[in-house]
C-alpha cells in the first residue's frame, strides 16, 4: 500500500466513515479486506507468489489451492514462490490446522513469532 497516497487523500477518515455506516459483522465479514476491496477494487495489482505464499504441504497442495482460487500465476512463478518465499501468509485454517502438519519450517516460525508478539503485548500494555 502506498501510505503517502492514503494519508494525502485522507483514506483513514474515509475508512472510518465507511465502517461507521456499515457497522454490521455480516456486511464487514472480511474485516479490513472488505474495506480495501470497496475502495480500491479497480486499482489493485497481483503480487508475485513469493511475496504472498501460503504454507502449503507440498507442490500438489499448492497447485490444487491456486487452481481453486483462479489466480493467474504460471507454474514457474508458483514453484518459485513456494520454494523461495519472502513472505508467508497464514490465512484462515493455515494458522492452525494446515500449518501444524506442514513438514517445512513454516509452522515453527509462525509459532515462534506468535509467541514473541504475545510476549511483547503482555510486557508493553
Amino acid at each position: 500500500m502506498d501510505l503517502h497516497i492514503l494519508r494525502k487523500y485522507g483514506y483513514v477518515k474515509k475508512f472510518m466513515k465507511y465502517i461507521e455506516e456499515h457497522n454490521d459483522s455480516n456486511y464487514l465479514h472480511r474485516h479490513d479486506q472488505t474495506i480495501i476491496n470497496y475502495f480500491f477494487h479497480d486499482n489493485v495489482g497481483i503480487l508475485h507468489p513469493k511475496f504472498h505464499m501460503w504454507p502449503f504441504r507440498d507442490e500438489n497442495h499448492l497447485f490444487q489451492q491456486f487452481r481453486n482460487l483462479k489466480i493467474p500465476y504460471n507454474k514457474e512463478d508458483l514453484l518459485n514462490g513456494f520454494y523461495h518465499a519472502y513472505i508467508v501468509h497464514y490465512p484462515g485454517v493455515f494458522k492452525y490446522k494446515e500449518s501444524k502438519i506442514d513438514s517445512s519450517n513454516y509452522y515453527r516460525l509462525y509459532s515462534e513469532y506468535l509467541a514473541k508478539a504475545i510476549n511483547y503485548k503482555n510486557n508493553n500494555m
